[in-house]
């Protein structure tokens, strides 16, 4: 898609996370566009894995924004 406040969908290289070491995800650096579950507002934690190459998965929360806006 493209224009004012759209969103475009591709696939990155995987991104270097160093042991010890954080990133952080918004919509002005890297984020993750997900399809929007009607049940889903602005403020609720939505629970995503994280799979490493050299570990487990990890669970995280992550705060559903709406399109544009900056998580707190």
């Amino acid at each position: 898609m493209t224009g004012a406040r759209s969103a475009s969908a591709r696939t990155v290289a995987p991104v270097p996370v160093p042991a010890g070491a954080s990133i952080a995800m918004s919509p002005s650096g890297l984020d993750v566009i997900v399809p929007a579950n009607a049940d889903w507002q602005a403020g609720d934690l939505v629970t995503f894995t994280l799979h490493f190459e050299r570990g487990g998965p990890v669970k995280y929360p992550a705060v559903v924004v709406r399109p544009g806006q900056e998580g707190t």
